[in-house]
């Protein structure tokens, strides 16, 4: 039961990630997006906040310890130095739609990952 909800909080923040999507490919007016760069900070958040929810599904059963965690691990830590570099400035990100999709592309990769591997035992049943 407890996977279930937390694989449909997950389903609700991606179709926010699709929401952000949508905005930033068409330059449609969305509530609390202004620019480009707060669609980038909001498409940060949420991608933390799934990243919390699948470390709460994973690290109390020890389900962590195979390859598919493991690669969203590797994901993750992209999308941390990524996400770091353009909050601090680190990089000279100057194509902000190129960084957007890029960081959209590996959250929705890394949500895939985690997704499978949490379904996959629940289809065997």
């Amino acid at each position: 039961m407890k996977n279930i909800v937390l694989l449909s909080i997950q389903a609700v923040l991606l179709v926010i990630i699709g929401v952000y999507a949508f905005r930033f490919e068409t330059n449609a007016k969305l509530p609390f997006v202004t620019s480009e760069k707060t669609a980038i900070y909001g498409l940060i958040g949420i991608g933390f906040t799934m990243c919390c929810v699948g470390i709460a599904m994973n690290f109390p059963s020890f389900s962590w310890a195979n390859v598919w965690s493991i690669l969203a691990a590797i994901a993750g830590t992209a999308l941390l130095v990524i996400s770091l570099g353009f909050i601090f400035k680190w990089f000279n990100f100057n194509n902000e739609k190129f960084l957007f999709n890029l960081l959209l592309v590996i959250i929705l990769g890394k949500w895939l990952i985690v997704t499978l591997h949490h379904l996959t035992p629940m289809l065997r049943k």
